[in-house]
């Protein structure tokens, strides 16, 4: 497995946001996280990626290797540097930046020296950064507006670019939260095509959504959130008839 949580718990005071929850991640696989609003959902992703450090339980990254094996209290810069990457609820770009920018202080978190000493100082690497920043432009559609500040960017490519900076880190996995929240159905379309594209790279995708028609037709498997409790886990197909998650979203009246 890739990420495995145990028990994983999270209280804010006398609310407790997630309760016990175990999920596993399968490399390469597109798996979506759903929910009602308030279900723990984002919670869920700060905890894996060390913007919250939990209560209690687990988080493990890799378990078959000593190195990556327990995450849950490392720094959300050393939990990139092992390989997950994630974008934000919010749009959290450098709105002055330019998009190559943007993607570049990406690509920089990776290295350890800092962007300063390797991309101004160390030249030998700079046209090697620069044609990999240019890369990933392209990969996500934005490349001929390579050099346009990002906050003069249409809100679905915004989306996007924050998707390219998250894949400078070179992740083994991406978290995005409400990568189409605000979409247009087109935009959607794009979106969707484009997270089957970074499957295709070799990276696994786990994904925080309220459009059940995106989450039905890209996800290998669905995890459910209720009240901080996972609820159910499986197919879409399954899920789609799961009692509890009806109840759920509908309400015990249906």
């Amino acid at each position: 497995m890739m990420l495995t949580t145990k028990a994983l718990t999270k209280n804010f005071g006398g609310v407790i946001a997630l309760n016990n929850v175990d999920i596993t991640i399968e490399k390469g696989k597109i798996i979506s996280l759903i929910g009602p609003n308030g279900a723990g959902k984002t919670t869920f992703f700060n905890c894996i990626t060390g913007m919250y450090p939990p209560t209690s339980g687990k988080v493990y990254f890799n378990a078959s290797s000593e190195k990556n094996k327990d995450i849950d209290r490392l720094k959300p810069m050393e939990i990139a540097r092992l390989g997950i990457a994630r974008t934000f609820q919010n749009i959290r770009l450098f709105a002055n930046m330019t998009c190559f920018e943007n993607v570049l202080v990406g690509k920089i978190c990776r290295s350890k020296a800092g962007l300063f000493s390797t991309f101004f100082t160390d030249f030998s690497k700079e046209k090697e950064i620069s044609e990999e920043v240019y890369d990933l432009l392209e990969f996500v559609g934005l490349a001929d507006v390579a050099n346009e500040i990002s906050q003069n960017l249409p809100y679905g490519k915004q989306r996007r670019l924050e998707i390219a900076r998250a894949l400078a880190i070179k992740p083994q996995l991406l978290l995005l939260d409400e990568p189409v929240a605000g979409m247009n159905s087109q935009e959607i379309i794009e979106v969707m095509d484009l997270i089957k594209k970074i499957q295709g790279k070799g990276i696994t995708v786990f994904f925080i959504e309220h459009d059940m028609k995106m989450v039905m037709n890209i996800s290998d498997k669905v995890i459910v959130l209720n009240y901080g409790i996972k609820i159910a886990e499986g197919p879409p197909e399954d899920i789609q008839k799961n009692e509890k998650v009806i109840t759920a979203y509908l309400g015990e009246e249906r």
